[in-house]
């Protein structure tokens, strides 16, 4: 975390790079990932293999990316874990603000055709970026 404080009245601001090897696993439920119009599917019906091209968020040349929606609602949720008296939640809701609408992720790419990876794969054998698809059942319907 590198932060560079330059203070404009009331404002301060600061410029946060994040690093790490932890995976990084989402699933964006975008305005695409249930269309309004029936569409042709590859697959048969609860196993489509090119869905999650629907699901992940990716510039046009293939980088990974998020938005900024998911990075200021980490750190709200990481904010009554902060010790000082009453939870911070609110103060850090209200004040903080994250200026990229997206977030690149460095040096993950999209390979055009991505390895599908079984359950049990070792992490440490993984690539960098991969497609894991796993079936969901919910309980209470069956």
């Amino acid at each position: 975390m590198t932060p560079s404080a330059p203070i404009i009245g009331n404002l301060l601001t600061a410029q946060v790079a994040l690093q790490g090897t932890r995976p990084l696993l989402w699933h964006h439920f975008g305005i695409d990932a249930i269309p309004l119009q029936k569409q042709e599917t590859e697959g048969v019906a609860g196993h489509n293999p090119g869905e999650w091209r629907k699901t992940v968020l990716m510039t046009s040349d293939r980088q990974l990316l998020i938005y900024n929606t998911y990075v200021f609602s980490c750190i709200r949720s990481a904010a009554p874990f902060i010790k000082r008296g009453k939870s911070l939640q609110t103060a850090v809701s209200a004040t903080l603000q994250i200026q990229e609408e997206i977030i690149l992720i460095a040096d993950r790419f999209v390979p055009k055709n991505p390895e599908l990876i079984d359950r049990g794969k070792a992490i440490e054998s993984l690539p960098p970026v991969y497609i894991y698809v796993e079936g969901v059942r919910n309980p209470s319907t069956g």
